[in-house]
């Protein structure tokens, strides 16, 4: 995950993959109970690129 920096800006942080959310409700409210962010792998891309 790269930072890019430019003096006077604010930080740009450029990613690539996906983010799983595990929620629950916990008196009648939605919260995030846990929040995985992961890159893009497994099996589904391991498909890709093949002939």
């Amino acid at each position: 995950m790269p930072t890019v920096f430019h003096l006077g800006e604010p930080p740009q942080v450029t990613w690539c993959g996906h983010v799983r959310d595990i929620v629950a409700q916990e008196g009648g409210v939605w919260k995030i109970a846990r929040k995985e962010i992961l890159p893009w792998a497994g099996k589904v891309l391991e498909r890709f690129g093949r002939g």
